[in-house]
Formats: C-alpha cells, sequence, structure tokens
C-alpha cells in the first residue's frame, strides 16, 4: 500500500449523523432491500495531538477513557483509530491523541449512534494525518468498530450514517468480497418524518433471534419464501419516493409495521405510538430498527400535522420526539 503522508494540520474535526430504517428492518439480514433515511441528529469528533501522554484518549459526555485503561464502550473505537495508523504509516511518536466527542443522537435508540460515533472518528483521523477521507479505508476502518459493537453487522449504519441522502441498502450474501451494496434513492415530493422513542432498550440480539425464529416457524422448508412480502413493501415505498406519492408511502409504512407486529418484533409501546401518530393525522407509521423498544416513525404530508404528531406521541409516553424534512433540495430538522 501506498505510504499516505502526514498532513499539516494540529486539529481536525469529522462529522456524522443519525439514521432511521424506513422499511426493510430485520428482513436486510436476509438479503432483501432496506430503505434508510438520513436524521439531522449529528455526532462531532474533535481530534488533536496529545503532548501530555504517549496515550490515546476519548473524551464524552457519556464515557472517558484511553488506550491503556479502556471502557469496553471505547475498545472498538480504539481498536480502530490503531487501524487507520497502521494504514496510514504513522510513526510511533505520532500516535497519542485526544478526542473529543460531541453527540446528540440518544444511544440504544435505533438511531445508529454507535455507527455516527465511528465515522465521525474516522473521518477526524483521516484528515488529521492525511488531510482527506479515502472512502475505502473509512469503511474498512468503521467496519472494525461497529464489528466490535454487533458482532456481524451488515454495514448498513455504517454506510447510512455518512450518506446524507435517503439510500436503499442490500447485502451481498452470495459475494464476501463484495458484502454490500447500496444506492442513493430518487426523491420527488416533500415529505415530513416525526421520530417516537420510547426509552425501552433491548438487546439487538435477542430481537434478531426471535424474528429468525418467527421467520422459519411460519415459513417451515422455504423460510425465503415469507421475506417476499417484505421485499413487495420496500419496493412499494421505493416507487412513492420516486413519484412523490406520499399516500402510498403512508400505506406501505403500515403494512411494514404489520408484517413486523406478525413476526413478534413490535410491542405495546411502539403499537401505541403508531396508532398514535395515525389517530393524529399522520399518513404511515411503523417501528423503526430492531423493535420490541427503540423507536417509531411516521410520516405527515404538513409541518403543521407533524408538529400535531410530536405533540400527541409525548402525551402517550414517547421519552423523545424529532421532527425533521427530507425533500430533493436536502433534509432539514425543525
Amino acid at each position: 500500500m501506498e505510504q499516505i503522508k502526514r498532513a499539516y494540520t494540529n486539529h481536525s474535526e469529522g462529522k456524522a449523523h443519525a439514521k432511521l430504517i424506513l422499511g426493510g428492518e430485520h428482513s436486510v439480514v436476509y438479503g432483501t432491500p432496506a430503505v434508510v433515511l438520513p436524521v439531522p441528529l449529528s455526532v462531532i469528533a474533535k481530534v488533536t495531538k496529545n503532548d501530555e501522554s504517549d496515550h490515546i484518549c476519548i473524551r464524552s459526555m457519556l464515557v472517558v477513557g484511553n488506550d491503556r485503561e479502556s471502557s469496553s464502550l471505547l475498545d472498538g473505537y480504539f481498536r480502530m483509530i490503531k487501524q487507520i495508523q497502521e494504514l496510514c504509516h504513522i510513526p510511533k511518536l505520532d500516535r497519542a491523541l485526544n478526542i473529543e466527542i460531541l453527540s446528540d443522537i440518544p444511544i440504544r435508540s435505533g438511531l445508529g449512534s454507535s455507527a455516527a460515533v465511528a465515522n465521525a472518528i474516522a473521518i477526524a483521523v483521516f484528515k488529521f494525518y492525511k488531510g482527506n477521507v479515502p472512502k475505502d479505508l473509512l469503511y474498512q476502518a468503521v467496519h472494525i468498530a461497529e464489528c466490535y459493537a454487533h458482532g456481524n453487522p451488515s454495514g448498513m449504519d455504517m454506510i447510512a450514517t455518512s450518506e446524507n441522502t435517503p439510500i436503499v441498502f442490500k447485502r451481498n450474501l452470495s459475494n464476501p468480497n463484495k458484502p454490500f451494496h447500496f444506492k442513493k434513492v430518487p426523491i420527488a415530493g416533500t415529505y415530513y418524518f416525526v421520530t417516537g422513542l420510547t426509552g425501552i432498550e433491548v438487546m439487538t440480539k435477542t430481537v434478531v433471534e426471535k424474528f429468525a425464529q418467527t421467520l422459519n416457524q411460519n415459513c417451515e422448508d422455504d423460510y425465503l419464501y415469507g421475506l417476499n412480502d417484505f421485499d413487495a413493501v420496500v419496493s412499494k415505498m421505493l416507487a412513492a419516493l420516486k413519484f412523490g406519492n406520499l399516500k402510498a408511502l403512508g400505506e406501505a409504512m403500515n403494512d411494514n409495521h404489520q408484517l413486523l407486529m406478525q413476526y413478534g418484533v413490535s410491542s405495546p409501546a411502539l403499537d401505541r405510538l403508531a396508532s398514535t401518530a395515525i389517530s393524529s393525522g399522520a399518513l404511515g407509521a411503523k417501528l423503526t430498527g430492531k423493535g420490541v423498544g427503540g423507536a417509531m416513525i411516521a410520516l405527515c404530508d404538513t409541518l403543521e400535522i407533524a408538529n400535531t404528531v410530536r405533540q400527541s406521541l409525548l402525551i402517550q409516553g414517547a421519552k423523545k420526539s424529532y421532527c425533521f424534512c427530507i425533500s430533493k433540495s436536502g433534509i432539514t430538522g425543525f
């Protein structure tokens, strides 16, 4: 590999954002597509040289540690940083860093917090040493942190928290050298989304195993047959986004939620918030992410209705609620 020269900088920043799955969660593990949205909640990583010790130090509101006395929450990030330093052939004298993390993404809520933090750190470290960010090396590095956090990640969160537009993501189960592919989703129209967080934390592995068990039970010998309904819902979503058909998108979201309920990965809290959103004027609502706990997402056709839905969700027990708008011109929070 060509040696990467040290950039002439004493400070660098990296930024990434949250994500939400519009459709295709769980089934994406088995090779069907998923639609993922960027969410305007951000993580900023600030990197400076550590002149006071020979350690890599990470500081955030949640946890502080260094690579010699690390919290388990930070181990994956330290491994990622050291891999970047190896990839960039950085001398040991230049490897001591101070990294400050500033984040407004709630953790363990299906918003991609761990991947966003990894992306922000990796971008900042690459900028610090190189001055720019090689995408192939970025993905290689972030995957290390995500493997430590999730075991066998699909790569979806890693991509979705670094892309600023909606994407369709699909795992490539037949080619380990190219484990996934994604593309940007063409957008027509304006979409107002509202999220509601239950505040319930559940282990991702537990919910994934529950979905797998139900999938096998429902489909007997041919479990892939049961994925057709999920595939069809995502296809409907993509067509609706392409042509700006908000009604069709809302219907597809409702269908997706019903499917996820049938597969046992919803919960009374998520069902209540989805129902509240619909009764308050949303065109569609569904759980997003792993389910059981975490978050739901609702679609509205006006800003006024979106604000009404948000207030209703909070009244009905949502711990937090966020609103954002996606259109051809970009994404904005409100």
